[in-house]
């Protein structure tokens, strides 16, 4: 069974200190020794925003992370706002509305990088030591 998928996101998230440890391959990326399966498409690199006051959230006990599905399709967003060092929390809403490709981890073990598939609107929130540090909401492509 083929899901509905109308973009693709590949998340470098946590702080805006550094860029995330990534190598452009053939069929996608190597982000903090993890390959990350973005298929022939290779995407541009755009920087998960802060959140404005009125979008500030508590950080979650642990990363929200929706279900895995096989592989990438064509449309594909590269958002890089991490180091290797330290990951973050992750959460992706509504989780039913994306499938997880791929993620990549930090050496502290949180959430350095994503590649999802969406079939509708999802926002992506990112927290480091108990701060939100990113948000971003995709429209359906």
């Amino acid at each position: 069974m083929r899901l509905p998928v109308v973009a693709m996101l590949v998340t470098c998230v946590a702080t805006a200190v550094a860029a995330c440890s990534a190598t452009t391959q053939p069929s996608g990326f190597d982000v903090c020794g993890t390959h990350l399966n973005t298929g022939a498409n290779i995407p541009a690199k755009t920087t998960l925003p802060a959140p404005r006051p009125e979008q500030l959230r508590p950080a979650p006990a642990k990363s929200v992370l929706p279900g895995p599905v096989a592989g990438p399709t064509s449309n594909v967003v590269y958002l890089a706002t991490a180091d290797c060092d330290t990951g973050a929390l992750v959460t992706v809403d509504p989780a039913t509305a994306t499938r997880l490709v791929g993620a990549a981890y930090a050496r502290d073990g949180g959430v350095a990088a994503l590649v999802l598939t969406t079939s509708d609107k999802v926002t992506v929130r990112a927290w480091r030591g108990g701060t939100m540090t990113g948000i971003i909401t995709l429209p359906p492509a």
